[in-house]
């Protein structure tokens, strides 16, 4: 992964957040939509000196950040769809968005 992670990642203050990995799950981090097509073509490119492989049917892409859900995107000829939600290593993921605004409705029925 450190060979991809030159490609990509967020900046959060002064540190750089690149990925997330578990066993052979990894979550990739990026700032911008333009940036999918690169890490994942990373991933793959690297995973297949090893003799792995990107499961390309659990692939998955989310914008967990206030924009818009980004489109489904090809990379070396496999589709990767985009989704609101999905559950990762048993932790189910939405957008901020969604929180914040779950956030709001429990306050004002409760408050």
């Amino acid at each position: 992964m450190d060979r991809v992670s030159h490609k990509v990642g967020i900046q959060v203050g002064q540190l750089t957040f690149t990925d997330i990995e578990y066993a052979d799950n990894v979550a990739l981090l990026v700032d911008k939509e333009e940036s999918f097509c690169t890490a994942l073509a990373a991933v793959d490119e690297e995973a297949s000196k090893f003799g792995l492989r990107v499961s390309w049917t659990k692939t998955k892409l989310q914008n967990l950040g206030s924009a818009l859900m980004p489109s489904p995107i090809i990379v070396d000829g496999n589709s990767v769809d985009s989704v609101a939600e999905f559950t990762w290593l048993g932790q189910h993921t939405v957008k901020f968005q969604q929180i914040r605004t779950g956030i709001h409705l429990a306050h004002s029925t409760c408050g």
